[in-house]
């Protein structure tokens, strides 16, 4: 196969990837700010989702055959468990009848198997393909987009900022009536994935410069997972700030004090933001 076209795949995935991931605000600020229905949008990112992951579903089967023969385990193990749950929501929605807001079945079935079960399986057949570090690069530029791009969108329907915000719990609305095009758990979880990640770096990362730019984004993080206020994402956001300070304790020989210290200050802001 040629490597040129390899070098268009890869690159497809650092796209397409992240935006699987964190790509909801993006679709979410075209209908926001034009003040126009969302489902129209919506329908347009996760054809395409659909349709890109399909083409390189048959690029893999057609230049390389070798990507369905030999799947190792975890991805095998992945493929199970989508069959499995693709059996729990075909009987959840064809036999019992069960709704999302409303949904109808396509809408459903499109985004569990369009936008979940087909891009697994090209990411697992083009696994060769994929370049890790490009992918979380991407990943952690969308979560900063996608933060950046939810606050901004909180501002725009409560007419700028209030420190009333922060004593609800706030989400993004359509212009369809009671449609919530990101709900306050998602708000969190872009908080507290741009809390961690942010976190993360400056713990591990080595000789970062412009640092001031990271602390910046920590403050954007926690501005939406407190504006989120969603327990789910403070849980984890806690949970992981103490996996990775106990990490950089015992890799950098930190002392039991200092680790002390950051747990009962984390635990503390936690406790008082709930």
């Amino acid at each position: 196969m040629p490597n040129k076209l390899d070098r268009y795949i890869t690159k497809i995935y650092n796209i397409l990837i992240p935006m699987l991931m964190f790509g909801v605000p993006i679709q979410a600020i075209i209908p926001v700010f034009l003040n126009i229905p969302s489902n129209p949008i919506n329908f347009g990112f996760r054809l395409s989702y659909a349709i890109i992951s399909f083409v390189l579903i048959l690029i893999a089967v057609v230049y390389r055959p070798s990507s369905y023969r030999n799947i190792p385990l975890a991805p095998t193990i992945l493929l199970l468990l989508f069959f499995l749950y693709s059996i729990r929501l075909i009987y959840d929605v064809s036999i019992r009848q069960i709704k999302f807001d409303g949904g109808d079945d396509i809408m459903i079935y499109g985004y569990g198997f369009g936008n979940c079960f087909l891009p697994s399986i090209s990411i697992i057949l083009n696994r060769e393909r994929l370049s890790i570090v490009s992918i979380v690069k991407g990943i952690y530029i969308f979560i900063i987009l996608a933060n950046v791009i939810v606050l901004s969108m909180i501002l725009f329907q409560n007419d700028g900022f209030s420190a009333n915000l922060f004593l609800q719990r706030v989400s993004v609305r359509g212009i369809e009536s009671n449609l919530l095009l990101i709900n306050t758990i998602l708000i969190g979880f872009y908080g507290a994935a741009l809390v961690i990640s942010t976190y993360y770096i400056l713990s591990f990362g080595i000789n970062l410069s412009k640092k001031w730019i990271f602390y910046l984004l920590l403050i954007l993080g926690v501005s939406n997972l407190v504006l989120g206020a969603s327990r789910g994402p403070f849980f984890f956001t806690v949970l992981l700030f103490v996996i990775i300070t106990a990490l950089r304790i015992i890799l950098n020989q930190a002392t039991l004090l200092l680790f002390l210290l950051r747990l009962f200050v984390g635990i503390t802001i936690i406790i008082s933001l709930s």
